[in-house]
This record gives C-alpha cells, sequence and structure tokens, in this order.
C-alpha cells in the first residue's frame, strides 16, 4: 500500500512497516503524530528524526504492509521476502539470505557486484565468490531477508 493508504491503518489503530523493517511506524492519537519504533528499540517522533533524507524516502513507497506478530521482529515475528522481493533489494544494494540450513546455515548470501552480476558469498571466507544461479528453491523461499551489515 502507498503511504496515503499506510497513513489511513494508522489512524484505525493499526502498526505499518516496510517489509525489509524490524520496526514499524504507529500513529499516537495523544500527540498526534507517527512514532516510528526503530529496530534498536528506541521510539522517536517522525518529525524528530535525525535521518531526514532516509525518513522521507519511504513517504515515497508503495510497499507497505500491516506490522504483525508475524511480519515484525519488534513483534516477535521474522522478515520474510519472495524471491522476487529479495532479489529487488538485490538491485538497490542490499545484500540477501534466506533461512535455510543449506543457504544462510551454511553462511551464503547474495549481492550485486560493480558489473550488476549477482555473485554468492560467504559470511566467513571473504575470498569465496561466485556467480549466484538460483535452485528451484531458492525460488520458492519465502523467507528472504536483508541481511545486515
Amino acid at each position: 500500500m502507498n503511504f496515503k493508504e499506510a497513513f489511513k491503518e494508522m489512524r484505525k489503530g493499526n502498526d505499518i512497516k516496510l517489509p525489509s523493517w524490524k520496526g514499524f511506524w504507529k500513529w499516537n492519537d495523544e500527540k498526534k503524530t507517527i512514532m516510528m519504533h526503530c529496530r534498536d528499540g528506541k521510539v522517536i517522533n517522525v518529525f524528530d528524526t535525525e535521518q531526514y533524507e532516509y525518513t522521507l524516502q519511504h513517504l515515497a513507497s508503495d510497499e507497505f504492509i500491516i506490522a504483525t506478530e508475524e511480519n515484525c521482529p519488534l513483534k516477535g515475528g521474522k522478515i520474510g521476502l519472495d524471491f522476487n522481493a529479495a532479489m529487488g533489494y538485490v538491485f538497490k544494494g542490499f545484500k540477501v539470505s534466506y533461512r535455510h540450513e543449506d543457504f544462510d546455515g551454511a553462511g551464503y548470501y547474495v549481492e550485486m557486484d560493480k558489473d550488476s552480476f549477482l555473485e554468492l558469498k560467504k559470511t566467513n571466507d571473504k575470498d569465496y565468490v561466485k556467480y549466484y544461479i538460483p535452485y528451484k528453491t531458492d525460488y520458492e523461499s519465502k523467507d528472504w531477508y536483508i541481511m545486515e551489515d
């Protein structure tokens, strides 16, 4: 949903987030403002942010979702992206992995190189780099997530 729709949801009492967020935004009716519940546990008025550009970029998104106990780490859930969404984040410069013993359990992640090729890398072996060709299980996974640096 876009921000206009997300704002309406917040006013109805729903918390909202982007799929990659660990935290969420919540309407505070007493203060008449949006409070950002950040991944580090801080709660900040949206107008008191120190990262204006970062915060304002999100207002243009059309990917807002309702934050739930299933999809929001601050509410006890996990971020789970499908393959297409995960690759969208790779093209934006993020590193991604997915929850599987043979993938993130083995330390693998995917990122894009300077020539726009997908690379498979390992967190514990800086010399390990291969071009990434997804398997059927990679396409089917709904447990992709954005890795933190």
